[in-house]
C-alpha cells in the first residue's frame, strides 16, 4: 500500500513541475538592466576558464564616471527598453499583398487525397494521403501534378494544375474526382 503512496506523490510532483514549466513556456522575459559600478574600474583584459566567464568591456553600460571606451572597444549606451508584442495600444500597420493570393484545394477519389496550393501558376504540393491498402505514385512535370493511387483491384489516377480560381482537376481516370 505504501507504494500507492509514493507514486502518487511522485505524479503529483511531477504534474506541478511539468505544470509550471509548460506556462513558462512563449513568455516574453526581459534581461536585468546592469550597470558597471562607478567605483570599479574595468578590465582592458579578460581571461577564460573553464569554470569562470568574464564579461567583456563592451558588455559593462557606462555610469557617469565611466570612460567612454577601453582601449580600442567603445563603451556604449544600452537600447532603450521596447515593448512586448502584444503591449501596444495602437492598431498593427495594414499589410499590403505582395504577390498573387495562395489558393489551396484538397481532391478524393476512392483511392485518396491530394492537398494542392497554387499562387499565381506555381503549384505545391501540401499532401498526399492514399487511403488504408492502396498505394501511391506521382509526378510532377510542366506544373501539373499526376497522382495515381492503385491497389491489387483498382486504379484510380487525377492530375491536377493551377488555374485562374486556384487549383483544378485537368484530368481523372477511375472514378470522378471531389474537392473539399
Amino acid at each position: 500500500m505504501l507504494w500507492v503512496v509514493v507514486v502518487a506523490a511522485v505524479s503529483a510532483l511531477t504534474f506541478i513541475v511539468v505544470d509550471g514549466v509548460g506556462r513558462s513556456v512563449g513568455q516574453v522575459t526581459t534581461a536585468p538592466d546592469v550597470r558597471a559600478d562607478p567605483g570599479v574600474k574595468p578590465s582592458t583584459t579578460a581571461t577564460a576558464s573553464p569554470t569562470a566567464t568574464q564579461a567583456s568591456p563592451s558588455a559593462v553600460a557606462p555610469s557617469p564616471t565611466a570612460p567612454e571606451s577601453v582601449g580600442d572597444t567603445p563603451i556604449t549606451e544600452p537600447p532603450p527598453p521596447t515593448e512586448a508584442p502584444g503591449d501596444s495600444t495602437e492598431p498593427p500597420p495594414a499589410s499590403q499583398p505582395t504577390g498573387p493570393q495562395i489558393i489551396t484545394g484538397s481532391f478524393s477519389n476512392p483511392g485518396g487525397t491530394v492537398v494542392v496550393s497554387c499562387q499565381g501558376s506555381t503549384l505545391t504540393v501540401g499532401g498526399i494521403s492514399p487511403r488504408d491498402g492502396f498505394k501511391v505514385e506521382n509526378e510532377m512535370e510542366g506544373g501539373h501534378l499526376s497522382v495515381k493511387f492503385s491497389n491489387s483491384r483498382s486504379e484510380y489516377s487525377m492530375e491536377l494544375g493551377c488555374g485562374g480560381s486556384g487549383p483544378v482537376v485537368l484530368s481523372a481516370e477511375g472514378a470522378p474526382v471531389a474537392r473539399s
